[in-house]
């Protein structure tokens, strides 16, 4: 069995992993920079609901613009303008939240 093979077999887990990972890198990143600027783990309940809409935001826009698409064929660029306009999404979506909250 190639290394080929194996990846095509395990295409769906491996894309099912990326899209809870993906969330999850977003969350523990935000938490190791909280601690690095503050020096401790105890984070305020306004972040914890930052971090777990982040979350939300991220599993959800990241497959409606179709980012874990196989890109083979297809132009960088394209595969930029996905992430990008993913990443869009989450932020004008954390801003939106937080403008309707007052946070």
């Amino acid at each position: 069995m190639n290394r080929r093979s194996v990846l095509k077999e395990h295409a769906t887990l491996l894309e099912s992993a990326l899209r809870f990972l993906d969330p999850l890198v977003l969350v523990a990143t935000a938490g190791v920079l909280y601690v690095v600027q503050f020096g401790d783990w105890n984070l305020p309940s306004h972040y914890l609901w930052a971090l777990f809409t982040g979350f939300l935001f991220c599993f959800i826009a990241f497959p409606f613009f179709r980012v874990y698409r196989s890109h083979r064929g297809g132009s960088f660029a394209g595969e930029i303008r996905a992430l990008l306009g993913a990443w869009g999404v989450v932020v004008a979506g954390l801003v939106m939240v937080m403008f309707a909250t007052k946070t």
